[in-house]
């Protein structure tokens, strides 16, 4: 009552030469809590608290809905005033530490939620992250095989993947949900799975009457085992015995009826949300932009440069991890990288992307940033407003500074010749050619 620590009751109870109920010395905290706690010091009594797991070996474990529990008040006299005891309780619970969430970055790369989370399609193994050495990796952006590259005698060929092909294979999952029959199909499959049939429902009727009947007598024993002292429990036993045997048959059709409702909320929040998703681009989901602003020269980014450079990698992670981690179970990757997102044990979805679809999606929107960026650049300006008359190669190449013929044809003139934004205005002499800026709706 007075706020004093468990050790300050050790060292009080020591003082005074007062032996635990073990008879020894020592006093342990835990048999300090558990005095602290126990209702039996005010009178009331918990039958059950404990239930005989084996009666051949008189094990006993700690009852947690196993078996019913009785709790009886005034069974006898107390030794302490119930006001006492629950002002104890209540510093108890004041005194309970609150759990401190670690503050700490999460040790891992790359995302997390994808841990212990995908499987090989070819041969079972864990998929986990791989830290490689290739020009355009990095760290815990990439994942393979755990067999592929780690065991030594495995006959798996395996590739890694890039964590942004799985993050958007799923989106596009997702956003394929909302319109899939065959996904819907099996959803209804899986929940007919788990209801019960006429039959079922009619045996779990009768166990339940059984069970409450069952009850019954027990506690009429259990009064009878008190007043007699609890010298013969073996009546008590017997119909416990019952009822864990009835309750055992009846926790299967519980556990089915009440995966059934979950199961039911879980598909209809996951459709909700397929059903008010947006669909994203590539480019937006990538977070792609162009590296240079409108009037930068082109020279400051390379084409050869690494993929990252065309994302912002500080960009909105568009990745819905929550729905991730609430919705699948687990994941599959064949040699191809097409994945089957698991939702469900009888449920596996997936979309007909390979990973050589996303590479070549890849490519295609990086070159469009490149041409973004080319038109957009410095020295396309100053060419176009340059070439509005006929100029010569050796005149523009100074006009925009540039040494190399090399650079010059690939980076300039065979580009815009493809597109048609320049024309060569013939000529009997090559030392005579120009070339002249083509008039068009397009804006530079």
């Amino acid at each position: 009552m007075d706020g004093s620590e468990i050790s300050d009751i050790i060292i009080y109870l020591n003082s005074k030469g007062i032996k635990s109920p073990k008879g020894i010395d020592y006093w342990d905290p835990n048999t300090i809590k558990a005095m602290l706690k126990n209702e039996k010091y005010i009178g009331d009594y918990e039958y059950q608290r404990k239930y005989t797991v084996d009666t051949m070996t008189g094990k006993r474990r700690m009852n947690r809905g196993q078996v019913p529990k009785y709790y009886i008040e005034d069974h006898h006299i107390p030794i302490i005033e119930k006001h006492i005891y629950e002002s104890v309780q209540i510093r108890i619970k004041e005194n309970r530490r609150e759990p401190v969430p670690d503050a700490r970055k999460a040790g891992t790369a790359g995302r997390e939620s994808y841990y212990q989370k995908f499987y090989c399609g070819e041969c079972g193994a864990l998929i986990s992250r791989y830290k490689s050495s290739i020009y355009d990796s990095r760290v815990g952006s990439q994942w393979r095989c755990n067999h592929s590259y780690r065991v030594v005698t495995s006959n798996c060929s395996a590739k890694m993947f890039m964590e942004k092909y799985m993050d958007y294979n799923f989106v596009k999952a997702l956003e394929d949900i909302k319109k899939s029959k065959k996904f819907r199909a099996l959803i209804r499959k899986s929940l007919s799975n788990l209801e019960l049939s006429p039959s079922e429902l009619e045996d779990k009727e009768m166990i339940e009457e059984q069970i409450e009947k069952l009850n019954h007598q027990l506690y009429t024993a259990v009064d009878m085992e008190v007043q007699k002292n609890g010298k013969d429990t073996n009546l008590i036993n017997d119909i416990t015995e019952k009822i864990i045997k009835l309750r055992e048959r009846q926790l299967v059709y519980i556990d089915r009826i009440e995966k059934l409702e979950d199961e039911q909320e879980r598909f209809r929040n996951l459709m909700k949300y397929c059903e008010n998703i947006q669909p994203i681009s590539f480019r937006k989901f990538h977070n792609m932009r162009p590296r240079i602003q409108q009037g930068e020269s082109l020279y400051l980014k390379s084409n050869a440069a690494k993929n990252s450079t065309y994302m912002d990698l500080d960009g909105m992670d568009h990745f819905p991890e929550e729905v991730f981690v609430e919705y699948v179970l687990s994941g599959s990757i064949n040699l191809e990288g097409r994945i089957k997102f698991k939702f469900a044990e009888d449920i596996e979805f997936g979309i007909d992307m390979t990973y050589e679809d996303y590479q070549r999606r890849f490519e295609e929107e990086k070159s469009k940033i490149q041409w973004e960026e080319f038109m957009h650049s410095e020295e396309i300006i100053k060419l176009k407003e340059f070439c509005k008359i006929p100029r010569k190669p050796i005149e523009i190449k100074n006009h925009l500074g540039i040494s190399s013929n090399i650079s010059y044809e690939k980076r300039f003139r065979v580009p815009l010749l493809k597109a048609g934004l320049i024309e060569l205005i013939d000529s009997k002499c090559n030392r005579d050619r120009k070339y002249k800026w083509v008039d068009s709706n397009d804006e530079v």
